[in-house]
């Protein structure tokens, strides 16, 4: 009896933990998806363009990578040409992302209706808090 009177309070306490628990926040997806308010066939679409632009974005990165990992073995080696021309393949290829960011956006603008048009221009204001990452526990 007294087991179980245990477990049933424990219970109540997990529980109660569980659902006082702050949710995590919405994702950017979620947020254009909501404050856009994108029909079904706006969020398949969205979906497709995310899906094309994360992709490019992986093979981006990893290209970036594989320069960086060139410039660091140069370390050792005083040859300041070559340390210029893998920063200057670094610069270009981050501006390339950047560039596919900006067309991404103009992307999902491309599938607003009419009336979603102003709700897509007040949320450019926002993008760059949407899209920071996390800051880590007691860093605010």
């Amino acid at each position: 009896m007294i087991l179980s009177v245990a477990l049933i309070i424990s219970n109540a306490i997990t529980i109660f933990l569980l659902l006082k628990r702050p949710g995590h926040p919405p994702s950017p997806k979620e947020v254009i998806i909501e404050r856009l308010d994108f029909s079904a066939d706006q969020i398949a679409k969205y979906d497709d363009l995310i899906k094309g632009h994360r992709k490019f974005l992986k093979s981006s990165d990893e290209r970036i990578m594989g320069l960086k990992n060139e410039l660091f073995q140069k370390l050792d080696q005083d040859q300041p040409l070559e340390k210029d021309s893998l920063i200057t393949l670094i610069n270009k290829q981050q501006r390339t992302i950047e560039e596919a960011h900006f067309e991404h956006f103009k992307s999902i603008r491309g599938l607003c209706e009419k009336e979603q048009i102003a709700k897509f221009d007040e949320l450019t204001k926002d993008l760059g808090t949407i899209f920071r990452p996390p800051m880590p526990p007691g860093k605010k």
